[in-house]
């Protein structure tokens, strides 16, 4: 196995990327929209893994002359997030025909490919130069998609390209890139456009179309159940067929007017509560369940300024109390102003990683990352804010069914959380001016649970709700 230097893409890769091909959505180029996404963080385009590991492999061996793709094939197995470290491998070569592999440092494969290439002789081709401005995908569901079928001008800014992808610009027809970044438009922009996952593809040359100034495409099946779509392309010198994913769509939590009318009025007047990580899902509702009763929240967010931000103008603009303070768990609770650490009634401790499902295989760093958060920042901060209590502090640690009830592929997850359940007995024991509430909670309709596949999630309200009252009306 012939293994390559390792590639890392950083943000201005994916714009510049963006602008060569003209896939602009925000899960590649958006790190405020990418984190409510799926995989909660920037996703690098599939097609920028691929171009760059193919120019990766043919630098080391180039072609003998220019050469034109007979076929091309690919996988994409797993997301590759930004600022993560890959690595091409050519898994087996035979004359012209080249498989490899993309995995990251603790051997995850990301990436399978095929391409077959041959002497493109006296043939080549040319395609009109664009450079795309920045614009929003088509935001299309199931029902938009049966039968859909339309057709694009492709563009190719040869010296953007050349700049980025130096081996494939010199040894490759330019149309045949052409067409291989067409797909990447079309996934991301066109159709399934905002809520799309590429799956993979296959392209086969054919004898091609008079002119490289449309790409058309097709859906040829959707399947609900499973969240995929088929699709038939036909470009320049390729036809073949793409399958993709369509994911979920952002959870939406109860405005703060629904959770009004569930919460009695002053249930909780003038008490002061901390909600660590908190602009979002189940620190969002938490934060809103607080003002309503009269309380005043105080919500601490690492990233999601904008997502704080509305947050808090909603519940203000209702006639609540909201206060949002940057702030990053692992730094301590010297990260935020002392100000609002003084006098709390009461702590929410939210503040978690991405949580994914992995291979299996235990992994010690997911293990110490996922216990940074559960077990040592979760420590930090009760022990701060108990310390400028007025009578004592209140807290709520949200632990998972998981713990108990769960698949290898979230082992680091409920081994954390149990070891942080074991902190919060040791404070429930020894920690006189402490009381953690512990609740195994279920899955729960936020953006940390959505997936692929459907299933039954719990509204967050229904299960926060009866713990906040709980948690209000501890007495020491």
């Amino acid at each position: 196995m012939n293994r390559q230097e390792m590639k890392r893409f950083d943000l201005e890769d994916q714009r510049g990327f963006a602008r060569l091909s003209g896939d602009f959505n925000p899960m590649h180029v958006d790190p405020e929209r990418a984190r409510r996404e799926l995989f909660g963080e920037v996703v690098v385009h599939g097609i920028h893994v691929l171009l760059a590991s193919l120019d990766s492999l043919l630098a080391q061996s180039p072609p003998a002359a220019r050469m034109r793709i007979q076929e091309v094939e690919c996988r994409f197995q797993n997301p590759v997030l930004l600022g993560g470290e890959i690595q091409p491998n050519i898994v087996e070569r035979e004359g012209d025909s080249l498989c490899f592999e993309v995995r990251d440092v603790e051997g995850v494969l990301h990436l399978d490919a095929r391409i077959v290439l041959a002497n493109a002789g006296a043939e080549s081709g040319s395609v009109d130069g664009a450079r795309y401005e920045p614009a929003e995908p088509r935001d299309l569901g199931f029902a938009d998609l049966e039968g859909l079928s339309g057709h694009f001008e492709p563009g190719f800014d040869a010296a953007e390209f050349a700049a980025r992808f130096a081996t494939l610009a010199r040894f490759l027809d330019p149309v045949d890139l052409a067409d291989v970044l067409s797909l990447t438009r079309l996934v991301g922009m066109e159709c399934p456009g905002l809520q799309s996952i590429f799956a993979g593809f296959r392209l086969q040359r054919t004898s091609g179309k008079a002119s490289a100034s449309r790409f058309d495409w097709k859906v040829r099946e959707c399947n609900e159940r499973f969240s995929m779509v088929k699709l038939d392309v036909v470009g320049a010198h390729f036809e073949g067929a793409i399958e993709t994913f369509l994911r979920p769509r952002v959870e939406a939590q109860p405005s703060i007017e629904s959770v009004v009318a569930r919460i009695p009025s002053g249930a909780f007047t003038g008490q002061r509560v901390l909600v660590v990580g908190g602009n979002r899902g189940i620190g969002e509702v938490t934060a809103k369940v607080i003002a309503a009763g009269g309380g005043r929240p105080i919500v601490t967010y690492r990233s999601g300024g904008h997502d704080a931000a509305r947050l808090q103008d909603e519940i203000v603009t209702a006639g609540f109390s909201c206060e949002i303070a940057a702030a990053d768990v692992l730094e301590g609770p010297g990260a935020i102003d002392a100000a609002h650490l003084a006098a709390l009634h009461s702590l929410y401790f939210y503040a978690s990683p991405r949580i994914l499902k992995q291979s299996g295989t235990f992994r010690r760093a997911l293990f110490d990352n996922f216990s940074g958060f559960y077990v040592e920042a979760f420590h930090d901060w009760v022990k701060r804010a108990a310390e400028s209590a007025d009578e004592g502090l209140r807290v709520f640690y949200p632990s998972s069914t998981m713990v108990e009830d769960h698949d290898a592929g979230f082992v680091e997850y409920a081994a954390a959380k149990r070891a942080g359940e074991g902190v919060c007995g040791t404070m429930n024991r020894h920690w006189k001016n402490v009381k953690v509430h512990v609740e195994r909670l279920p899955k729960l309709a936020t953006d940390q649970t959505l997936s692929l596949i459907r299933s039954r999630r719990m509204p967050v309200l229904e299960a926060i709700q009866p713990v906040v009252e709980t948690v209000q009306s501890i007495k020491f």
